[in-house]
């Protein structure tokens, strides 16, 4: 499978993701290791980011297909309509075209967290050293004016996970994929 969870900034995306990777055996991509060469070395929403932004995903996604067939990877995502650029859009597209080209379903699965719980964990010092924003303003602009989106998945699931630890939300999410989602 390739499974995007997607959520605003602050939702748990990554730390939910790391321990469902542990459970279901898969590889992780977070956005971050993608998106991090160009938040660092161009400006943002510039064309030289969103080039640099590409040619990072080119060589992941190129990783991703020598990968056995059997490894699913889990990918997370800010998947949502509007923004400076259609970039949002063509990212879900590009991750629509990876499924395909393996031959694996597309999963979604859309987190959502209460904005008070939200506004505690986006203040977490590690989102510092990994590049992610920390400005709850911002987000709240984000909910405010966008909407996400997973147009296209082969399978949805959204769970809010504003009071479970991220364990149990990788639980959730591993039992839901065992039954909703056919083995190969």
């Amino acid at each position: 499978m390739i499974i995007s969870i997607n959520g605003w900034p602050g939702t748990g995306k990554l730390t939910v993701a790391l321990e469902l990777a542990d459970r279901i055996n898969a590889r992780l991509l977070d956005n971050h290791s993608i998106f991090n060469v160009a938040i660092a070395l161009t400006d943002y929403g510039t064309p030289a980011y969103y080039d640099a932004a590409r040619a990072v995903r080119d060589i992941a996604f190129k990783q991703v297909l020598a990968l056995e067939p059997g490894i699913s990877v889990i990918l997370t995502n800010v998947i949502a309509t509007g923004g400076p650029s259609d970039f949002a859009h063509e990212h879900w597209q590009a991750i629509r075209r990876l499924a395909a080209a393996r031959g694996t379903p597309l999963v979604s699965i859309m987190l959502n967290c209460d904005p008070a719980e939200q506004a505690r964990r986006i203040v977490a010092i590690e989102r510092r050293a990994r590049q992610k924003t920390r400005d709850m303003q911002a987000i709240d602009n984000l909910r405010k004016t966008r909407r996400l989106f997973d147009d296209g998945a082969d399978y949805r699931c959204t769970i809010d996970n504003s009071r479970t630890a991220p364990a149990q939300c990788a639980n959730e999410i591993a039992d839901w994929l065992r039954v909703n989602v056919p083995s190969p």
